[in-house]
């Protein structure tokens, strides 16, 4: 069996998080100006920032509870007895944005790959803020319109997270619509079982502890569970994993679709296959002011083992990881090895986006 994986293995060490794993360092609220600060690219100067005056007005007293979240099992309650309250509300009342960047937009709108802070008042008033490396979104419970801002600081969100603690230690990261398509060179029944190494958040058709299908020359699929009729086999999860990002690619955002186009045939991947897999990523990926790209290899094949049976002839399995960053970095660019369809192929394709510490 001939097996193509693109990338190579290395560890991506996230600042943050101490060498044992454990929490960073809290900031005091005597200099919690100065280190939410501390970091902001010399890009995001072409701006003078402001707090927000809905933030900065905030009354200690007045406030019940603040939330630190970035999903469900990593998040922070704090309240007036708790250790840190103090310098949370220091940290968001010195949040600064561009103030002429400010628009409403619906309440339900929603940022990508954002922190999130609730802070609830003993009145039972109610502000949601989510924050990315770019964006400020903020609710009010009951109006009708969100505030929308460019922050002044990418830094926050990385003092959100240390605020959280050492739950967000190693990358949070989310694998996003891997599809795997069956080509045998005749109608054949097929296993399909996928050893997950994190948490599956949803499967098409249900897995059931591995998938059973007829699978036809021309990739049609039909799950043998209920008769249904599919073109490929589909799963998304998320985990924790330290990514290799020694190698790969920086790419402007909006350049994003052109690079995939360039860079997707070159894995192995057909014209059906590589259009399906950038019209589902291009539309997360083309507003980031940069995406640092890397195609795994071994470091996936370990966190997700794929047993076929019968054993196929070649499979080929393209796993894009990306971040966004605030400003360019550079490293050497990977190369892929040639891939070759021959008697039952096997092909995978999915992606990975980074929500980790140093973002």
């Amino acid at each position: 069996m001939k097996r193509i994986l693109t990338g190579a293995l290395a560890v991506l060490m996230l600042a943050g998080c101490q060498g044992n794993g454990g929490p960073a360092e809290e900031p005091s609220g005597s200099n919690m100006q100065s280190i939410i600060s501390e970091g902001t690219p010399e890009s995001r100067e072409d701006f003078a920032g402001e707090p927000v005056p809905m933030l900065s007005g905030i009354s200690e007293p007045e406030v019940e509870k603040v939330l630190l979240r970035i999903r469900q099992s990593s998040k922070r309650l704090l309240t007036h007895s708790d250790e840190g309250f103090s310098d949370v509300l220091a940290g968001v009342q010195a949040l600064q944005v561009d103030p002429d960047s400010m628009r409403q937009v619906p309440p339900q709108t929603k940022l990508e790959h954002p922190v999130q802070v609730r802070i609830t008042f003993q009145d039972g008033q109610r502000y949601d803020l989510s924050i990315n490396e770019e964006q400020l979104l903020i609710f009010e419970k009951g109006d009708d319109h969100a505030a929308l801002y460019q922050t002044a600081q990418p830094f926050y969100k990385e003092w959100v997270l240390q605020q959280i603690g050492d739950e967000m230690c190693g990358d949070d990261w989310e694998a996003g619509k891997p599809v795997i398509y069956l080509y045998p060179e005749q109608p054949t029944d097929v296993s399909v079982r996928l050893d997950y190494q994190g948490k599956f958040t949803y499967t098409y058709p249900a897995y059931n502890d591995g998938w059973q299908v007829t699978a036809y020359p021309d990739g049609r699929l039909v799950n043998k569970a209920d008769g249904s009729e599919h073109y490929y086999l589909f799963w998304e999860g998320s985990g924790q994993f330290d990514w290799d990002f020694s190698s790969g690619f920086c790419v402007p955002g909006p350049e994003t679709e052109g690079f995939l186009r360039k860079v997707l045939p070159q894995t192995g991947l057909l014209p059906r296959e590589y259009n399906d897999f950038i019209t589902y990523w291009v539309p997360r990926m083309q507003h980031n002011r940069y995406n640092l790209i890397h195609f795994a290899g071994e470091p996936y094949e370990r966190i997700a083992p794929l047993t076929v049976t019968p054993s196929p002839d070649a499979i080929l399995r393209v796993h894009m990881v990306y971040r966004s960053l605030a400003s360019p970095v550079e490293l050497p660019p990977q190369t892929f090895e040639p891939f070759e369809r021959n008697g039952f192929t096997v092909v995978e394709w999915g992606g990975s986006s980074i929500r980790a510490k140093s973002d």
